[in-house]
């Protein structure tokens, strides 16, 4: 009975078990934590995980081990925490498709357009877009409604994109590109941005509608929603107070739904409205 006594414990005191653990500091602000694996016996823990020498525990007790857990537990929360906070760091430093849209006349044009300055006035180089289909002002220029304007390069239904940036980007470094009236675009043109910003690491915003007069999307903003990281929509208010969702088209002064998607027109030709006025037809109060 002595003798089988005597195995049991020489097989508890041959098990291996964590008895402890080490806190490595690597640097200032960071660190590792290894568990410390010894016997069940008197003997000494010599060597921890990490293969430095480490004094640990022999024997240990309850109290030990729920400390040893609670405080490893502990550890590894933090570690989780610096972790998520180390790739939300990251995330935020890596270039980003923007697909920042509205009805019309919400101040998508003078949005860019600082933006544009923002970046010159700290000596960065802008790259602005815009399709040539929108003339309203001249072919390759943006202007909003106060009255700023600024030059930027047609992109017809063949232009690439990607091939363009590349050509302006071996003269100067491009910082950032900002393309206006965006749902004009074509599939293949939301793609080539896309490789803009996944390839060369160059943030790109785009500005534009989403829904047309009819309610329907147009190519450039379907695709605008499939493929931008960050999508933000930029708020108009309705004659009735609201905020603004849909867009009327008024052809001599009537409310209509049908026609082509594409026809090119500014205030005169075109409204913001809520759901409700869209849906019941109202123009205005009187209207």
């Amino acid at each position: 009975m002595a003798q089988r006594r005597g195995q049991r414990a020489g097989s508890r005191a041959r098990r291996p078990t964590a008895a402890g653990f080490c806190l490595l500091i690597l640097k200032p602000n960071s660190f590792k934590i290894y568990p410390i694996y010894g016997l069940y016996s008197a003997e000494k823990v010599r060597v921890c995980r990490a293969g430095r020498g480490c004094a640990g525990y022999g024997h240990r007790d309850k109290a030990a081990d729920f400390f040893a857990q609670s405080f490893f537990v502990s550890m590894m929360k933090v570690l989780e925490r610096k972790s998520l906070y180390q790739s939300k760091v990251r995330e935020e430093k890596m270039a980003q498709l923007y697909y920042r849209y509205s009805t019309m006349n919400a101040g998508k044009s003078i949005e860019l357009i600082k933006v544009a300055y923002n970046y010159e006035e700290r000596g960065k180089k802008v790259l602005t877009l815009v399709p040539a289909v929108d003339n309203r002002y001249g072919t390759g220029v943006i202007t909003s409604r106060i009255g700023l304007q600024r030059d930027a390069s047609a992109v017809g239904e063949d232009t690439n994109i990607l091939e363009l940036f590349m050509r302006e980007n071996q003269k100067r470094k491009i910082d950032c590109v900002l393309i206006d009236e965006c749902q004009f675009l074509k599939k293949h043109h939301v793609q080539e941005l896309v490789e803009i910003v996944d390839s060369f690491d160059v943030p790109v915003l785009a500005y534009g509608l989403k829904n047309d007069f009819r309610n329907e999307l147009f190519e450039g903003s379907y695709y605008m929603l499939i493929y931008a990281d960050k999508i933000e929509e930029i708020k108009t208010i309705c004659w009735c107070g609201p905020k603004a969702t849909m867009v009327a088209r008024v052809i001599d002064g009537k409310f209509v739904k049908q026609g082509e998607q594409v026809v090119i027109g500014g205030n005169d030709m075109y409204v913001s409205l809520c759901r409700k006025h869209y849906n019941d037809g109202r123009l205005g109060p009187d209207k």
